[in-house]
């Protein structure tokens, strides 16, 4: 039996042509799992403050930026990946810069979100972005906010 799509994952072209290459150093079997998770409607992590705690979720929105989250593929550790991307409504995520994790050091995560913003502007400037303070408004459920109090 073939379960429908809970959740939608877009990619730029350009970077579906990235994922696409034959060993082009994308870790490809975790990202595959996450996005199967993701589009399965499978429990992921989430933090709305980045991850300053260092709870490693599947998804963070940066801090002191316009609604930037983050896919995070942590695996293997040496081969980190991160794609920034917004949410358009629940669910339907819209990823359009990849990038490795080591080329976020020092300062660069910042710089790269905002050209991420600007190709945003030019490429879907007349969608609409969610904005919230609750995971829920982003991802169904299951999802996991790592950022709540546990009671």
């Amino acid at each position: 039996m073939i379960f429908p799509p809970k959740r939608c994952f877009l990619v730029h072209r350009d970077i579906h042509a990235k994922l696409a290459q034959p060993n082009g150093g994308f870790p490809d079997v975790q990202g595959a799992v996450f996005v199967t998770n993701f589009v399965g409607g499978g429990l992921v992590s989430a933090s709305l403050r980045g991850d300053p705690n260092k709870n490693r979720p599947d998804m963070e929105r940066l801090v002191d930026l316009d609604e930037v989250w983050v896919a995070c593929f942590r695996r293997p550790r040496d081969n980190q990946w991160r794609l920034m991307g917004r949410f358009v409504r629940q669910n339907v995520f819209i990823g359009l810069s990849l990038y490795r994790r080591r080329e976020l050091v020092d300062g660069a995560y910042a710089k790269k979100a905002a050209e991420f913003i600007t190709r945003w502007n030019s490429l879907l400037a007349a969608a609409s972005v969610v904005r919230s303070d609750f995971v829920a408004d982003y991802l169904s459920k299951p999802t996991m906010d790592v950022d709540a109090r546990i009671l």
